[in-house]
């Protein structure tokens, strides 16, 4: 895991790839989780979670101002990363389970296989 960053263009742009992983948003200095998220684009992502780009009205009450970000192979092993930083950090601003678009693939932590 990267970071923490604190959460803007310049961190962005100097230290996060374009390709495909996982981000957490965290907020202070106690690093209280906001929000987990698979991208196939983190740079793009985090850019889309900038104070003045953020669209989502919880992950703004939450005022992350850092975060961190993990790489990985492909979208599958981002889907198991995503799954595991679900269950190990408990983000306030994920409401439901992350889900992956293949029929079958599961948690790899609970089996949870949405529908």
């Amino acid at each position: 895991m990267r970071g923490p960053y604190s959460l803007n263009r310049a961190n962005i742009a100097i230290n996060v790839p374009d390709r495909t992983g996982v981000l957490l948003l965290i907020h202070g200095d106690s690093y209280e989780p906001v929000y987990v998220e698979r991208s196939e684009h983190l740079r793009k992502a985090l850019i889309r979670h900038l104070p003045e780009s953020e669209k989502s009205t919880k992950i703004k009450e939450h005022s992350p101002d850092r975060f961190m970000f993990q790489t990985a192979k492909d979208d599958q092993k981002a889907f198991d990363l995503e799954c595991r930083w679900y269950h190990l950090f408990k983000p306030k601003c994920n409401f439901d389970h992350p889900l992956y678009s293949t029929a079958g693939v599961s948690c790899p932590l609970c089996g949870f296989e949405g529908k």
